[in-house]
């Protein structure tokens, strides 16, 4: 029964939350940290900036940035809102919105 879910105590202030069936334990431990009100960002690239340098392709710890059509490209899903992009992107083509 992957994906219901039921409501569990992780021991935290008292207050109850819900916990998935059919992932892993640690997986319910990091979910249990995660402030479901947080907007996340995401990198954005200008692609009339970007000059296709790759550097930032290089320096993405979570691998979010591809290549397409010489230019750099964000996988929005992947991106980890670290903004390690940013500061390494020579032609300043890369913001965090």
């Amino acid at each position: 029964m992957a994906g219901r879910e039921e409501t569990g105590n992780l021991r935290d202030e008292g207050r109850a939350r819900p916990l998935r069936i059919g992932i892993t334990p640690v997986e319910n431990f990091l979910n249990s940290f995660i402030d479901y009100n947080k907007t996340i960002m995401t990198a954005i690239i200008n692609k009339d900036a970007c000059t296709g340098c790759e550097t930032c392709v290089s320096e993405c710890p979570a691998e979010a940035i591809t290549m397409k059509n010489e230019k750099a490209e964000v996988i929005t899903e992947l991106c980890v809102d670290c903004g390690s992009c940013v500061d390494v992107c020579p032609a300043e083509a890369i913001t965090m919105e």
